[in-house]
């Protein structure tokens, strides 16, 4: 079973999601961590990095060679890939 790490700002992100998006993404974060659930990669200047989406919001993450599961950003389809989150 992998390792979930939130970065700081995903904890934020997370924590400033509205009510209904919340119970949502945590649902998503609990199945990443069991490993039942497996994003799509990104391309460009996002390689290396996966995401899921939950309805319009997404979820970004890193998968680290020991295992880990480190969620980068968790914010709006609208604003998340304007910059690298790493």
């Amino acid at each position: 079973m992998p390792r979930l790490v939130l970065s700081r700002r995903a904890r934020r992100e997370r924590l400033e999601a509205p009510g209904h998006m919340g119970h949502e993404l945590d649902d998503a974060l609990d199945r990443l961590a069991l490993g039942t659930l497996v994003g799509s990669p990104l391309r460009g200047n996002l390689a290396k990095l996966y995401r899921v989406r939950v309805d319009d919001w997404r979820i970004i993450y890193e998968k680290r060679p020991d295992g880990t599961v480190r969620v980068v950003r968790i914010a709006p389809r609208s604003v998340v890939y304007r910059n690298d989150p790493r």
